[in-house]
């Protein structure tokens, strides 16, 4: 494995989302990814704080049909510090890059119910990834509520846009 992002990590270790996605919704996420059209429609995306200054937001839709597992994780690092309404550049995820980054990860469904019935969802080893490498974050609320949107190219060629909306 090379070297991970802070996003893919905390993506892959998703504990207890529900599984859904509606197939009559807008979507919320939209682009390339994998030279293909992709199209995400989780309007409720889990949030994650860290105890510092760290929001990771993570969409998922999972295709029980065919085994498959999508996620956009959005990870909103020095979030007090990003102005709102006013777009932010975009990182590329990695550890000592201290900017807001996006990625986008696609593969093989594996779920596990863990000791004490918690459910870790991740996806095989045939996962395709790609994060972000320019573009911008806007936050246009920062409280309990974080909203906002976002326009990214990815490194694999593609990009992605959408929008979010989350409680803290």
């Amino acid at each position: 494995m090379g070297p991970a992002t802070r996003t893919s990590c905390l993506a892959l270790a998703l504990i207890g989302f529900a599984a859904g996605g509606s197939g009559c919704a807008l979507p919320v996420i939209e682009g390339v990814f994998d030279q293909r059209d992709f199209a995400l429609f989780d309007d409720t995306p889990e949030a994650r704080a860290d105890s510092g200054d760290e929001v990771l937001l993570v969409f998922l839709d999972v295709d029980r049909a065919v085994g498959q597992l999508r996620t956009v994780s959005v990870d909103l690092r020095g979030l007090s510090s990003l102005p709102a309404g006013e777009p932010a550049a975009v990182g590329t995820g990695a550890w000592d890059d201290d900017r807001p980054a996006v990625e986008v990860v696609e593969g093989t469904f594996i779920e596990e119910t863990l000791e004490g019935g918690a459910v870790l969802m991740t996806t095989g080893d045939d996962a395709r990834r790609a994060t972000s490498e320019a573009g911008s974050v806007t936050v246009d609320e920062q409280g309990d509520t974080v909203a906002g949107r976002f326009t990214v190219d990815l490194d694999d060629g593609g990009f992605l846009t959408g929008t979010f909306r989350s409680q803290r």
